[in-house]
C-alpha cells in the first residue's frame, strides 16, 4: 500500500500504476490506458528511473464506470466499450504504431547514452595510439606511458562494456524495458569520460615537464 501524500488542502493518497492495478484486480496496462484516457486523476512525476504516473486513489472509485447498464451511443455498455478501446490501443502499441511516452523516453535516453559511450571509446582508442606514437618520437619515460595507457585503457574498456549493455537493452521489446535504469549507464559514461580526461591531462603535463 502506498503512503499518503499530504498537502495544504488535505490528505491525498496517491498510488502507482502497479498498486492501482492490484487494487482494481486488473493488468497495469489497463490502468495506464485509463489514465491516458482521463478516467483517473493522475500526475506524471519524474523519478531517478524516469517519469511515472501517480494516481489519486479516490479517483479509482470516482472515475471508474459504476453501472454496467450505462449504454454508449452504439448500444454497447460503457464499461465494455472502454475495455474494447483499451485492448485496441494495446494492440496498436504492440504493433509499433503508437509508442508509450515512458518507453519513448527510455529509448531516447538509451540512444543518447550509447552515443556518449561510443564517442568516449573512440577518443580513448585514438589516445592510446597517440601516446604510443609520442613515446617513439620523444622517447618519453616508460612509467609515464604505462600509467597513461592504464588509465585510458580502463576508460576504453568500461565504455565498451557500457555500450554493450545499453545495446542489449535496446534490443528488447518495449514491455521489457521497465527494469532499465538510465542513471546506472550514465554513471558509467561519466566515469569513462573522467578517466579519459585524467589520463590525457596527466600525460600531457608530465610530458611537457620532462621536455623542459
Amino acid at each position: 500500500m502506498a503512503e499518503g501524500d499530504h498537502n495544504a488542502g488535505g490528505a491525498v493518497e496517491r498510488v502507482t500504476i502497479a498498486e492501482a492495478a492490484a487494487l482494481l484486480d486488473c493488468h497495469p496496462n489497463t490502468v495506464r490506458n485509463r489514465v491516458k484516457a482521463g478516467m483517473y486523476r493522475a500526475e506524471k512525476v519524474h523519478t531517478e528511473n524516469g517519469p511515472t504516473w501517480m494516481i489519486e486513489r479516490d479517483s479509482l472509485i470516482d472515475n471508474t464506470p459504476t453501472s454496467a447498464r450505462q449504454q454508449a451511443v452504439s448500444g454497447v455498455p460503457a464499461a465494455q466499450e472502454a475495455a474494447i478501446q483499451e485492448l485496441a490501443r494495446a494492440i496498436v502499441r504492440e504493433a509499433g504504431l503508437q509508442r508509450d511516452p515512458e518507453v519513448k523516453y527510455r529509448r531516447e535516453n538509451m540512444r543518447a547514452c550509447l552515443d556518449s559511450l561510443k564517442h568516449t571509446s573512440t577518443l580513448a582508442g585514438a589516445t592510446v595510439v597517440a601516446v604510443l606514437l609520442l613515446q617513439q618520437t620523444l622517447a618519453l619515460e616508460v612509467g609515464l606511458v604505462v600509467v597513461t595507457l592504464a588509465v585510458v585503457g580502463l576508460s576504453f574498456l568500461l565504455s565498451l562494456l557500457g555500450a554493450s549493455g545499453v545495446s542489449l537493452w535496446m534490443a528488447l521489446r518495449d514491455h521489457q524495458l521497465s527494469e532499465y535504469s538510465p542513471r546506472k549507464y550514465w554513471w558509467v559514461a561519466n566515469i569513462c569520460s573522467i578517466l579519459l580526461f585524467v589520463g590525457v591531462f596527466m600525460f600531457g603535463a608530465t610530458a611537457l615537464l620532462s621536455q623542459t
